[in-house]
């Protein structure tokens, strides 16, 4: 079927990414970014924030259960992303979950099906110093995550899946979020409380 074909070319996309080097955010715009939250992350949390920032691959992987502050380091990713120049982009699946996500990072998120149609209408540009940041990646059906993943491979641009694999799946084709942990080798990023 057309689903499976556009899941195996979405999976072999990101296999091919995964030792693309991007220039590294510096120590000084991570603290600097890090000094915007009114309280310290704690380990987990750390580890989104490094993992999201490191250098090496287009597509990453963040997880963590309702509550374990994924908006608040998201939050923090895109301040340490506009510092170092980058466009932020947000998604997410529903508009109550964008407008949470335009709040948490000071960017305006859209819908993850309007961000599709405004990418294949030419409406908006990605570009190598753009990092799409796609909210409640879990809960998004695989022919978007697919067109998402295809436009960053065009554009040379970064893709955050972030999420709650306890979440409902998407309504629609699903699943995506899962085979792409495995097509990372299950190297993910989980926040913890």
């Amino acid at each position: 079927p057309v689903i499976k074909q556009i899941e195996t070319r979405m999976l072999e996309t990101i296999r091919a990414s995964k030792n693309k080097t991007f220039t590294s955010i510096t120590e000084t715009v991570k603290q600097q970014a890090l000094g915007k939250i009114p309280f310290t992350l704690n380990k987990g949390q750390q580890a989104v924030f490094g993992h999201l920032l490191e250098g090496k691959g287009s597509v990453k992987v963040a997880l963590g259960y309702a509550g374990t502050g994924k908006s608040t380091v998201l939050g923090a990713v895109s301040e340490a992303l506009t510092r170092s120049g980058y466009q932020v982009v947000g998604c997410a699946p529903s508009g109550k979950a964008a407008k949470t996500l335009t709040e948490a990072t000071g960017h305006i998120a859209h819908t993850t099906h309007a961000l599709v149609g405004r990418l294949q209408q030419g409406q908006l540009r990605l570009t190598a110093k753009s990092y799409v940041l796609m909210d409640e990646a879990v809960m998004t059906d695989t022919l978007k995550v697919a067109a998402v993943v295809e436009a960053v491979r065009r554009s040379g641009a970064r893709l955050a899946l972030v999420g709650d694999l306890a979440q409902f799946q998407a309504v629609e084709q699903g699943g995506a979020v899962k085979e792409i942990i495995h097509a990372l080798d299950n190297k993910v990023a989980k926040a913890t409380t």
